[in-house]
């Protein structure tokens, strides 16, 4: 007669394949969460740092709107600081605004209206994102 007082290697085997899928799945989760965490910090960044570059267009636009117009050209203004300093596209490698991973560029087109796109953009594990905003600048001073 047997004894049938232990465990058999098969029911310890599946045991611990259990707790192994438990731990992963709660590990994937835990992963995930921080994933969805970063996008989240970076995006509500970025839409607070295009909202900051409208308010300065429209506080350049208040202070002369000539020469608002005379910073239209095809190619975008990178915007690391807020500031007509580097009239071209970021570069990935250095033109970051400080502390961050995002990248902002500003491309103004037309003359009355201007029309102002606002692009802040970061590349990170999940690909490259992007928060976008366009408006419009009138001389309202002269209507």
């Amino acid at each position: 007669m047997k004894n049938e007082k232990g465990q058999s290697l098969f029911e310890v085997v599946v045991a611990i394949g259990m707790m192994a899928a438990i731990l992963v799945g709660i590990v994937s989760l835990a992963a995930m969460a921080l994933r969805n965490s970063s996008y989240s910090k970076n995006k509500t960044l970025a839409n607070r740092y295009a909202q900051e570059a409208t308010e300065w267009l429209r506080r350049e636009r208040d202070t002369d709107f000539t020469l608002l117009q005379g910073h239209v050209q095809v190619f975008p203004w990178c915007l690391t600081n807020l500031g007509w300093s580097k009239p071209s596209a970021c570069s990935p490698d250095s033109d970051f605004i400080s502390s961050t991973i995002l990248l902002r560029e500003v491309s103004l087109t037309g003359t009355d209206p201007i029309t102002a796109t606002v692009r802040v953009y970061w590349n990170d594990g999940q690909g490259y994102h992007e928060v976008k905003s366009v408006t419009y600048f009138t001389d309202w001073r002269q209507r």
